[in-house]
């Protein structure tokens, strides 16, 4: 029997055109959806009225659900996933997709190609021009050393960290690794999600599935809040590691040349090639919020 996906779309005011654009890659998918919950973290923006006016809200499987008020990524797609876990028994898998990328017209069914591989299935995310989004390196933190994915020559590989954007998670692996983090509120949640499920299931990375970022590169990595729950949850990825007993030597040394790397990244960039009091304001709040310890929505 073929498998049923149940995709997730995590939307907080969405440009309206951009919103329509994702739905209709969703819905027009060469591997057909089960169903598609698009949940509305609290948008200001009349996502309901622009859905309906739209017809979507006629199509029988789309769901819309507004939250109460923005939960964040790991807190949004926790209570979808509650949600269609109360609602729905009959499907297989969750699709995970956020408001700012697309998924090619083929990439939910190149992932699930290999269903047989993994209960944890990742896309290749790509800017609009067509670069790699992905790091082409990662920090494996079992054999506490760095991995190349770059030259890997078949049509998948194994990862240990990725983005909430376009990951393919069987509904039996929740029961495991349990729901997305919620304090984090944005930014590495994901990866603390993925490292979680990568300590009972290898996480596989389908090369020939993309997925494209519709934001520009420079709004993908510059604004002060993002900066500032970047930096500060780094604190979080500690905090899993030496829960894990993952934190050794090496790995701390890494974490923390890779902690003052993005500290200076982002105060050269604030000060220097985009000057932004708010950006420096963020960085040195990051930093004091988490060496106390205050996640959540501070910023």
């Amino acid at each position: 029997m073929k498998d049923k996906v149940f995709a997730i779309l995590l939307c907080y005011n969405t440009p309206h055109e951009r919103l329509k654009e994702i739905i209709e890659n969703i819905i027009n998918q060469t591997y057909e959806v089960y169903r598609v919950l698009i949940w509305d973290n609290a948008s200001p923006n009349k996502i309901d009225e622009f859905l309906s006016e739209n017809n979507f809200l006629n199509n029988g499987k789309i769901i819309y659900i507004k939250s109460q008020e923005n939960l964040g990524a790991g807190g949004g797609f926790s209570a979808a996933i509650e949600y269609i876990e109360n609602k729905f028994k009959d499907f297989d898998w969750i699709w995970f997709i956020e408001d700012d990328v697309k998924p090619e017209i083929n990439c939910l069914e190149t992932m699930i190609k290999f269903k047989n591989s993994s209960k944890f299935i990742c896309p290749v995310r790509k800017f609009k021009d067509g670069t790699i989004a992905d790091y082409q390196t990662f920090y494996d933190y079992k054999i506490q050393s760095w991995v190349s994915i770059k030259n890997k020559r078949n049509d998948y590989c194994y990862i240990n960290v990725k983005t909430f954007e376009g990951i393919l998670v069987h509904k039996e692996l929740f029961k495991i690794i349990g729901l997305p983090p919620k304090e984090n509120f944005i930014m590495h949640d994901d990866e603390i999600f993925t490292l979680n499920a990568s300590l009972y299931e290898n996480i596989l990375l389908a090369k020939n599935a993309h997925i494209t970022i519709l934001k520009d590169k420079e709004s993908y990595y510059l604004s002060p809040r993002s900066a500032y729950y970047i930096l500060r949850n780094l604190f979080l990825i500690k905090n899993f590691l030496e829960k894990n007993d993952m934190f050794s030597i090496r790995v701390k040394v890494v974490f923390y040349i890779l902690f003052i790397w993005r500290a200076f990244f982002y105060c050269f960039k604030f000060t220097f090639i985009h000057p932004n009091a708010k950006g420096i304001y963020a960085v040195i709040m990051s930093i004091i919020h988490g060496l106390k310890g205050r996640f959540g929505r501070y910023f």
